[in-house]
């Protein structure tokens, strides 16, 4: 725009023009680090928007990859923005976080046991806490070779399976004692006899008990 007005009818213009560029804003959105046990629900996930203009109302969804083992852990989480017709106006950095699952505590104890020395071991047994239901964790129970009562107590320990799952786990492995007792063993003489004068028969003992 020209001025003084009263003058330019003095003049043949040519009014040329420029270029007015916007550039795109530097923006960038980055996820909060996040965990929880294996088995649990995962935490709402959180996140901080960087150099949006606060009128343009940029909000981010946070989500992760798909997984529930320790194994294949941590887990990337990752964001999108909305509402998608103003991010144009934006040079945006998408920053990714990890997300971990850890260990679940859990542990197998056996029940401690006994037998009479020389009969069959009972059938051992134990209790599972901690592990999901749904993994369909079981054990075995056995216990250290021997079978006199000499060195006892044994020990009594535990397999699980499936192992696949167990790495998802911070087990305790308890132990118990497994004690062989004595048997008990008789021995009665048998009765003898012999007539008056003759010399004394041989003397012999019967025994029970033994195994």
């Amino acid at each position: 725009a020209l001025s003084p007005l009263e003058v330019l009818t003095n003049y043949s213009i040519t009014y040329n023009t420029a270029d007015f560029s916007i550039t795109k804003k530097e923006a960038s959105v980055t996820p909060n680090v996040a965990s929880k046990i294996y088995g649990g629900s995962d935490p709402m996930l959180a996140g901080t928007l960087s150099g949006f203009l606060e009128a343009d109302g940029v909000t981010a969804t946070y989500s992760r990859t798909e997984g529930e083992t320790v194994l294949n852990s941590p887990y990337s989480i990752s964001s999108t923005l909305s509402p998608i017709d103003v991010l144009s106006n934006y040079d945006v950095t998408y920053n990714t976080a990890l997300f971990s699952i850890n260990k679940k505590p859990a542990s197998v104890s056996p029940v401690a046991a006994t037998k009479v020395y020389g009969d069959l071991n009972p059938t051992l047994s134990g209790a599972l806490t901690g592990f999901l239901v749904a993994d369909g964790i079981t054990a075995t129970y056995g216990r250290t070779l021997g079978e006199t009562v000499t060195i006892v107590p044994y020990s009594i320990s535990a397999v699980l399976q499936p192992t696949n799952l167990l790495d998802n786990y911070d087990i305790t492995y308890n132990l118990a004692d497994f004690t062989i007792t004595q048997a008990q063993l008789h021995a009665s003489a048998d009765n003898q006899s012999r007539l008056y004068g003759e010399n004394n028969p041989n003397f012999t003992i019967s025994y029970s008990g033994f195994k």
